[in-house]
Order: structure tokens, then sequence, then C-alpha cells
């Protein structure tokens, strides 16, 4: 905790503004349309992953494992640089790293859940984009996704761990409830998290806050 770190201690505020998200172009959107629309079948359940390159840090080995235990009507779909990897299972579907937001929002608002096993996060924002976009999240406990997810299930669920077994099972407590179950909740927290013009007032908040500390510090001075 920020606060009881030693730079928190001798702070005279400690605050936490999160990164925001284009929400209008990340936002829920038609699943079966969009399904159709990249070559899926409309009641196709996606499993999506994104990553700029895919590497064993980003979780590459997880999706692997987990296209052994995953049924046909599950479908692993990865997005990004995926040319170093030597093994790739027949039965996921790999696309190229894209720079069109309009199309990586299409692919997380097509998913029904987003599944990110890396444990070298800061912000996570392909987490928080997926949320934006109503898909509920399958991921690491720990950096800062717990934060961004939320650890009452309404979001999606945490795992400890890097064991496929434990993906794949709360992968399918959301293929079996439905990802309609999750995608209000998901786009909510989004909103109240991830909004540029609220979290933009909240900085210029603090500088008021600092500039008021630093007046008063002068006047004692």
């Amino acid at each position: 905790d920020a606060k009881e770190s030693i730079i928190g201690k001798d702070a005279f505020c400690v605050k936490c503004i999160y990164n925001w998200i284009d929400l209008n172009t990340f936002r829920p959107k038609d699943r079966a349309e969009l399904k159709v629309k990249y070559g899926f079948k409309p009641d196709q359940f996606i499993v999506l992953g994104v990553s700029a390159t895919w590497s064993e840090a980003k979780g590459i080995r997880v999706f692997h494992e987990l296209a052994d235990i995953l049924s046909p009507e599950q479908q692993i779909v990865l997005v990004g640089n995926s040319e170093a990897l030597e093994n790739k299972p027949l039965n996921i579907t790999y696309l190229p790293a894209t720079d069109n937001l309009v199309q990586l929002a299409d692919m997380y608002a097509m998913a029904d859940v987003y599944v990110n096993p890396t444990v070298q996060e800061t912000f996570g924002k392909t987490t928080a984009e997926a949320l934006s976009c109503g898909t509920p999240v399958v991921a690491y406990n720990g950096t800062a996704t717990p934060e961004l997810i939320g650890r009452d299930g309404q979001c999606g669920y945490l795992i400890d761990g890097l064991d496929a077994k434990d993906y794949a099972d709360k992968i399918l407590e959301i293929f079996h409830g439905g990802v309609d179950l999750y995608s209000i909740n998901c786009r909510a927290r989004a909103d109240s998290m991830f909004n540029m013009q609220t979290n933009l007032k909240e900085y210029l908040k603090l500088f008021d806050l600092f500039a008021n500390c630093l007046h008063k510090q002068e006047n004692n001075e």
C-alpha cells in the first residue's frame, strides 16, 4: 500500500488516479454481429488474449495449455505478434497485432471472456479496455489487476498462479452462466474508473491541493 511505504509516510497526499480509456471507442457492441464479421460463428464462445508480442512472460503457455483443456465450443483467439512462437496449436486462432483502435475494440467487444495471465503488468491497459467493452476478465491475481476487475466476481475472476486448469474453471463458469451476467457490471466499473473527464478533474483537484499546500508553507516562513 502506497500510504504505508517510505514515500507515503512523508507525503502530504497519496491518491490513485487511473489511466483513462477512450470509452466512446472501447464500448459494448453486438457480439454475434462482430463474430460473423471476423469469420466466427455467431454463437461461438470467444476466449480472447491480447499482447503486443506473445511470450512466456505474457502467459502464452497458459493459452497453449488451455487449448488442450477447452472444447471446440470455446475458441481461443490471440491478437498480437506470434512469429517467434515455435509451437502454435491448430485450435488457436492467431491474429496479427493491430494499431487500428476500432478493430482492436471490436476484438474486445466480440469476446465472451478476456484472459490475461501475464505476471508483468503495471496498469493493465488491455484489461481496462476489455472491461470498457463489457467483457469479463479472468486474470492473474497480481500487480494492478485486482484493482481493475475487483474481487467480488461481478466483472470476472482472479487466479492465484499460472495453472491453466484454474483459468479454465473460471472461463467455463462464464461460459455456462452467460456473459450477460457480467457485461453491465464491467461497463459500469469502466465508466466509474477510466472516464477521461472525471480523472482529469481529479488531477486538477490534486494540483489545487498541492498549490494550496505550498502557499501555506510560504506564508509560514
